[in-house]
This record gives structure tokens, C-alpha cells and sequence, in this order.
């Protein structure tokens, strides 16, 4: 078997020969004691345009890059996935016996990963992915996320209801809505509603994040009976009560809107497919948050 020459590329972005010779520099977390090595020159051809200056996000005199809004492990699946090409769902935590003492401090990681909710890790790193720009990184946790949703389906246990749901209480409250992510996630919604709807949590996110119901208005059938009329039909649905609207809906009234919407299974009552995958290429919009977005911490 012959060598691998020192030559080869990492995954057809930068020779092993040009980043192993350049510096070590330090990532870490906002408010995290924790720290990560990573080659400058690897980091650099990842995250093209966005470390092009990266002396304006040193820390101290440790020179340690700082990034905000995300949690150690989101930080570490990316700089795996910097040197694999991949990331995996699962990290074991730091051992005092096994590792450096700066990795086995006991800081607060806000990541909830586990191995029965890898959701929760895939749109973690999906939204590290939108705020920072990191489009590669964005299509491998895209077909993480879809083809998770497509295995689950409908779901039909209470526990995966939960996780779905979180998932979608993130992707909508913190990525932009030009977002391709969110144009599926709004025809799974909608395809999965009957499941989803009596579920209190999924009715709070309704609330809260009005753009769901914008995503899946994409995919509903108008309604089969009318309001005035004396027999609602087999579809009506009066499942629960009724919210206490607070936040507009953008071209709908109010969030009144989205319960009203969610409440009348004829809108949204013929099952839809989810959406295939948009062809390649950029897969998100502006960044996220309006303005530059959260980003390191200078």
C-alpha cells in the first residue's frame, strides 16, 4: 500500500502540506473555560472571508479566538469536521485522567445533545453554520436534519413529538427566514400537523415564532366548509384552548392568526411530502439576527 503523499488534499480545499506547517491558534466558547487547537491556515480555508483578520478576535495575550452564541461541543463537532469532513452526534465529556486540565474544567455548556435526540445536535450546528457563514459545513447538518425527519416521519411517540418540536423552536426563532432549512421544516410541519398540533409546547412555538405558520400557509387547502355553516364537518377541530396572542404576525394579523390557522384542520388537513432538497449551492440567506449577527467576541 502506498504512502499518502504529503501533497494530498483535505477533502479538495487545502494540501495537508500547506496547513500543517502553520500555526496552532486556540478557539473557545463564550464564558467557557475550555479550550480547542486548531491549524490557523485549516481554519482559514474553511471559514473563507470570515477570519481574514482574525487578529481582531484575540484574546489577551493567549490569543485565543473567542466565539459567541454556541457551545463547546457545536465548536467541536466544527473542528472536526474541519479535519474528517464530518462530525459526530455523540461527544464523550472531557476526563480529568484523559485530557488536558483546560478540557476537563467545569464549565456550563449550554449543548444538550444525546444520543437519543441528535436533532438537538444537527440544527446546533446548522445555525453555527448560518451565523458564521460556513456554507459546507450548512449542507452536511441540512442532510443530517432531513434525512432524520424523513426516517421519524410522522411522529408518532411523545418523546420525538418534543424533539421535533425543539428542533423547529430554534430553526425559526434563530435563523433567517429566507432560509431553505425552514421552507422544509414548514412542509414537514404541515405534513406531520395532526400530530404536532394538539402537542401545548408546538402550540407556544406557533405563538412565538410566527414564521412557522407563514412556512407551512405554503402547504395548506382551503378550508371545505364554511365558518357559518351548521354542520362543521368531519375535519373541525377543537382541540385546545385558546392562546394569549401577544406578537404580530407579519402579513397575518396577529399570532391570533396562527392559532386560528392551527385550529382548523381543514387548512392543513391533506397530508403533503416534504419538500426535496434545494439543488446545490449557497443554502442560506443573510445572516442571521439582522445586522452582522452574533460572531466572535472581540
Amino acid at each position: 500500500m502506498s504512502r499518502l503523499s504529503s501533497d494530498f488534499r483535505l477533502n479538495s480545499d487545502i494540501l495537508y502540506s500547506e496547513f500543517l506547517s502553520s500555526d496552532i491558534i486556540t478557539l473557545a466558547t463564550e464564558n467557557s473555560e475550555r479550550t480547542f487547537k486548531i491549524h490557523r491556515a485549516l481554519l482559514e480555508s474553511k471559514t473563507k472571508g470570515v477570519f481574514g483578520r482574525l487578529d481582531k478576535f484575540k484574546e489577551g495575550t493567549e490569543n485565543i479566538y473567542r466565539f459567541q452564541d454556541t457551545s463547546d461541543n457545536t465548536l467541536l463537532r466544527f473542528i472536526e469536521w474541519a479535519y474528517r469532513g464530518d462530525y459526530p452526534e455523540n461527544i464523550a465529556k472531557p476526563s480529568l485522567a484523559s485530557t488536558n486540565p483546560t478540557l476537563a474544567s467545569s464549565s456550563s455548556d449550554n449543548d444538550t445533545t444525546t444520543a437519543e435526540d441528535p436533532l438537538s445536535c444537527h440544527i446546533q450546528v446548522y445555525i453555527f453554520a448560518h451565523v458564521y457563514g460556513i456554507s459546507r459545513l450548512g449542507l452536511v447538518a441540512y442532510d443530517r436534519i432531513t434525512d432524520r425527519l424523513r426516517a421519524i416521519n410522522k411522529p408518532k411517540d411523545g418523546k420525538v413529538k418534543l424533539q421535533v418540536i425543539s428542533l423547529m423552536d430554534l430553526a425559526f426563532k434563530k435563523i433567517h427566514r429566507g432560509d431553505r432549512l425552514l421552507t422544509w421544516l414548514g412542509n414537514y410541519a404541515s405534513f406531520c400537523l395532526s400530530e404536532l398540533r394538539v402537542v401545548s409546547e408546538f402550540q407556544k412555538v406557533v405563538e412565538e415564532a410566527p414564521s412557522l405558520s407563514l412556512a407551512m400557509l405554503k402547504y395548506n387547502n382551503p378550508a371545505s366548509v364554511a365558518p357559518w355553516s351548521p354542520d362543521p364537518g368531519p375535519n373541525s377541530f377543537s382541540g385546545f384552548g385558546s392562546f394569549s396572542a401577544s406578537n404580530g404576525l407579519s402579513s397575518l394579523s396577529s399570532s391570533s392568526a396562527s392559532t386560528t390557522l392551527l385550529q382548523n384542520r381543514n387548512l392543513f388537513g391533506r397530508p403533503v411530502s416534504p419538500a426535496p432538497p434545494a439543488p446545490p449551492g449557497s443554502i442560506f440567506g443573510p445572516p442571521a439576527f439582522g445586522g452582522s449577527g452574533p460572531g466572535l467576541q472581540q
